[in-house]
């Protein structure tokens, strides 16, 4: 993404804002769980391969049972 301005990184952020207004709210705690037995997370974290996260805002992914685990 090095090559793209900062306009297109506008847009880009504006469409992921309206793509979560589509989500049904309710079942935002079982996306989050559902990443959290995601095997691709476990194998992860079973190589001791450090991650960063992020805390969400507004009506971003939440990241806080993720975080709790990683913790």
């Amino acid at each position: 993404m090095d090559n793209v301005t900062a306009a297109e990184k506008s847009a880009l952020r504006q469409k992921a804002r309206d793509l979560r207004a589509t989500l049904n709210p309710a079942g935002a705690g079982e996306a989050a769980a559902a990443a959290l037995d995601d095997p691709r997370l476990k194998k992860l974290l079973s190589s001791g391969t450090a991650v960063a996260a992020y805390w969400p805002l507004g009506d971003e992914f939440d990241t806080r049972p993720l975080i709790a685990r990683l913790l």
